[in-house]
């Protein structure tokens, strides 16, 4: 009767993703419907190639339990109109819950109506060695948390699909360079590759912001930023290909790890189509390197250095790479409205190329195109501070453009680095073959080599280089940076240390391992003192064998104990030196009496 004719159906609900899976739950279904359910399938979309598909329909009926972790202090009151009273309720979480998100309710009947107060209980786990997923002990939920259900919508956002969620609280100290390193597996369905199940990873960790900063006891401690995890290969919308570190049904992947909430989100990209339901596995634990980056400063042509490694993973194998030495680029420019900077970059076997630009109050662009001129890095922030990353870039020319989107006063100078570390002067030696044990901890040697035999600016700067480190499936998932500079001293100087001086005009002549910051050279960063007076000079610079002269204003006293001395002194690129040393002048009475009877005065007086 009304609007419901005979034969029609009332709807209780639909879906109509543009996808592989479909899923619908309807809440008392007995209950609501009077002739049973009817469940229908409409076929919108076909495909040209293979209009006809094989359809899985999976059916599951689920029955309203008692949730063991919480209770009520009264099961039944008597409320007068207009009364309001409490009721205390109560959360009790097991000791040994496996970690994920659960959901129950509390249900208040005044025997003609129902009101659900829902609880949703999010239980973590503490410490950065876990395991998640489809675990002993994981109680039966509509929403398991050791299982995906698809829920993809091509035609929707990057973020459609299946998500589980697993926190966990870091309490330090951790070793540095800590890497907190993430497992998962799923099954094989059997499906075609395009559409092979893919679940990502996404590593995430405590982080200051705006609102934590300034309003600490309202926003808590900081936020969750996004740290790491599985390669990004959306290509449209909510369409992914699958990718993962091992090229199977299994991901591994890594981020930094800090102390504080860190949290696990696992993301279902790509749905096989030929399963209802996936469960997954999770384990995560600590990789670390000691040192945690290795700064070296030495004119040697070569040296090793130890690095040692540890997991508290069990691992199938160990796979590490060596990619450097390759000079950072650093420069300072000014940029005028509208216009570009532009800088191309070379890459052969790079680790990666980093671009990041700073010194400016302005806001300004920053772009990254390869050889074909195809914009692979964009970083458009409202300042002056960009950054873009290009990991295991192709081999190439590229080009870095820097744009003047908002130049304060009309034209504005900013600072540029670029880095691509890349080259065969890294080797790795004593690298472990087969499996390593959870807990255990190898030492590995890094060879260097850097041939200085070429001109003063060849040394100048610093040169950089990578060594990646993990398990076999993930190689880079541990990155120990690698950096050399040419020691910034003195190769000889005339007095030297100790030195005697029978001139007394001599000038003194100091000769350094790398060209001079001449705006640094001054009287107070390279003078002469008795102990008590600075000498007056005048310096004189030659840029080509890096060699100070300084010529002293008056003649030096015989007799006399004198000192060097070199205060903040700068080389071109930008480190700085500071040292001492001492001669002393000739007392006159043995200047008059020979070297030869000086010495031989010296050796009766031994």
């Amino acid at each position: 009767t009304g609007e419901i004719d005979s034969g029609e159906y009332m709807r209780f609900t639909y879906a109509n993703n543009f996808a592989n899976s479909q899923e619908v739950r309807v809440q008392r279904p007995q209950d609501r419907g009077i002739d049973g359910v009817f469940f229908g399938l409409q076929h919108s979309k076909q495909a040209a190639t293979s209009p006809n598909v094989t359809v899985q329909v999976t059916i599951e009926f689920w029955s309203r339990v008692d949730q063991p972790w919480l209770s009520e202090g009264m099961t039944s009151m008597t409320l007068a109109a207009g009364v309001s009273t409490s009721l205390p309720v109560s959360v009790s979480v097991p000791i040994d819950a496996p970690v994920g998100v659960y959901e129950g309710e509390y249900r208040v009947s005044d025997g003609s109506s129902v009101t659900v107060v829902p609880v949703h209980m999010n239980v973590a786990a503490e410490g950065a060695d876990l395991s998640f997923g489809d675990v002993a002990g994981a109680p039966a939920t509509l929403m398991p948390n050791g299982r995906m259900f698809g829920y993809q919508d091509w035609n929707w956002r990057a973020e459609s699909g299946d998500w589980r969620f697993f926190a966990t609280d870091v309490k330090g100290p951790l070793p540095d360079g800590a890497v907190w390193l993430v497992h998962t597996d799923w099954p094989d369905t059997g499906a075609p590759a395009a559409v092979q199940a893919d679940n990502d990873t996404l590593l995430f960790g405590t982080a200051l912001d705006t609102f934590s900063d300034k309003y600490p006891s309202e926003f808590g401690a900081g936020t969750l930023t996004l740290g790491g995890g599985s390669v990004n290969a959306n290509i449209l919308q909510g369409i992914w290909l699958p990718q993962t570190s091992t090229g199977a049904t299994s991901e591994w992947a890594a981020a930094p790890l800090g102390s504080g909430l860190n949290e696990i989100m696992i993301h279902n990209v790509v749905w096989p189509g030929s399963a209802s339901q996936l469960s997954f596995t999770g384990e995560a634990g600590i990789a670390s390197v000691d040192p945690a980056q290795a700064t070296i400063v030495d004119s040697a042509a070569q040296g090793t250095e130890p690095i040692a490694f540890s997991t508290s993973l069990a691992l199938n194998g160990v796979s590490a790479h060596a990619y450097g030495f390759s000079r950072r680029y650093d420069g300072s420019f000014s940029l005028a409205q509208g216009d570009s900077w532009t800088h191309q970059v070379t890459l052969t076997g790079a680790a990666y190329l980093e671009a990041k630009t700073s010194g400016t109050s302005s806001d300004i662009d920053l772009y990254v195109y390869d050889s074909n001129n195809q914009l692979v890095g964009a970083s458009e922030s409202s300042s002056g501070n960009e950054y873009v990353k290009l990991d295991l870039p192709a081999d190439g020319t590229y080009e870095v453009e820097v744009y003047g989107y908002s130049i304060l006063g009309g034209t504005d100078g900013f600072d540029v680095s670029i880095s691509s570390p890349m080259g065969d002067d890294l080797g790795l030696r004593n690298i472990p073959a087969g499996a390593v044990a959870a807990g255990g901890r190898f030492t590995f040697d890094m060879d260097w080599s850097k041939d200085w035999s070429g001109s003063l600016a060849e040394r100048e700067g610093t040169f950089e280089g990578l060594v990646t480190v993990g398990p076999t499936e993930a190689p880079s998932a541990v990155q120990v940076p690698v950096s050399l500079r040419y020691p910034f001293e003195v190769e000889s100087a005339d007095p030297g240390g100790s030195g005697v001086v029978t001139d007394p005009d001599a000038s003194i002549r100091v000769r350094f391992s790398k060209r001079v910051d001449v705006a640094t050279l001054s009287g107070s960063t390279l003078h002469v003192s008795d102990g008590t007076t600075v000498l007056g000079g005048e310096s004189r610079y030659d840029p080509d064998t890096a060699t100070v002269e300084l010529m002293l204003d008056a003649p030096l006293m015989p007799g006399k104990q004198y000192s060097v001395v070199i205060d903040g002194l700068g080389s071109a690129d930008g480190d700085t030196l500071s040292t001492t040393w001492g001669f002393s002048t000739v007392d006159p009475v043995l200047r008059t009496a020979g070297t030869d009877r000086y010495g031989t005065s010296a050796q009766i007086s031994h």
